[in-house]
């Protein structure tokens, strides 16, 4: 009897260490199992967070590129309107240069054909005004200094130095061909050369004003 007793002392004995070492076992399983999921939360975690900081950088990204697209756009329109306007100038300055150019061409044109009658005129110039001192026909020519009217007579210099300096002339609102064309077949011979009656001198430079028209 006291050897069964024994036997089931021993019997208690073991199942209790064989409970024991299954309590053990399962708390250490259950302690691995909760850090393998803690370790895969944290890896989750980080990751999430590097995908995070991620998107954040690849967004100032984005925006800092759109901000430096506008910033171009911006400075090629005003490029653009800086070429336009360097272009214009241009343009105008051009067309002012030529217009000057031929305004001038065309002044010293008309200065030179009223030049010309000044000059010019063969009916003045004929032989017997013209002898010499020698000829026996020679007589001495005094100079008129007014015409068969009582008007004062100009000499080619002082006629063109009137027309100079008139007030219209140097407003630069005189016709000089319209000038030369109402001076035409009115040079008369002050006995030295072309003279032209002052009072129509001044009245062909009044009557050969540019119209605005």
């Amino acid at each position: 009897m006291q050897a069964a007793l024994r036997k089931d002392g021993d019997e208690s004995v073991q199942n209790a260490a064989l409970i024991n070492n299954t309590q053990v076992q399962y708390h250490s399983s259950a302690t691995e199992q909760d850090r393998r999921k803690f370790r895969a939360k944290a890896v989750q975690r980080a990751y999430r967070e590097r995908k995070d900081q991620h998107l954040i950088r690849l967004n100032q990204q984005i925006s800092a590129m759109e901000d430096l697209n506008a910033g171009l756009h911006a400075s090629n329109e005003q490029l653009k309107l800086e070429i336009a306007r360097i272009a214009a100038e241009n343009e105008l300055c051009l067309a002012t240069c030529m217009s000057s150019f031929i305004s001038a061409t065309e002044e010293r044109a008309s200065e030179a054909a009223l030049a010309d009658i000044l000059v010019e005129a063969p009916s003045l110039n004929s032989a017997s005004d013209l002898r010499p001192s020698g000829s026996p026909y020679y007589h001495p020519v005094h100079r008129l200094t007014e015409s068969k009217d009582g008007d004062k007579l100009l000499d080619k210099v002082a006629a063109w130095d009137m027309i100079q300096n008139h007030a219209l002339y140097k407003a630069g609102v005189v016709d000089i061909i319209g000038v030369k064309q109402k001076l035409e077949g009115f040079a008369q011979c002050n006995g030295q050369g072309i003279a032209f009656e002052r009072g129509r001198i001044r009245s062909a430079i009044e009557n050969s004003v540019i119209s605005d028209s």
